[in-house]
């Protein structure tokens, strides 16, 4: 869990985790972006760094 007084870069660090986990789980990247109050394109930024994306109309 984060504190208000955690380092930037240990956020950022987080929510990616955070953010790649519920796309493991299954959610959308849009589901994940909304969630996260990110738009489409940096979510996906983010989760092509943290995992593997699938390909499109479903899991690789």
């Amino acid at each position: 869990m984060l504190t208000k007084d955690a380092a930037p870069d240990q956020v950022e660090h987080q929510l990616a985790e955070d953010a790649a986990r519920l796309y493991d789980q299954g959610w959308s990247i849009r589901q994940v972006a909304d969630k996260f109050d990110y738009n489409y394109g940096a979510m996906r930024r983010i989760l092509r760094k943290h995992t593997t994306l699938s390909t499109r109309g479903g899991r690789p």
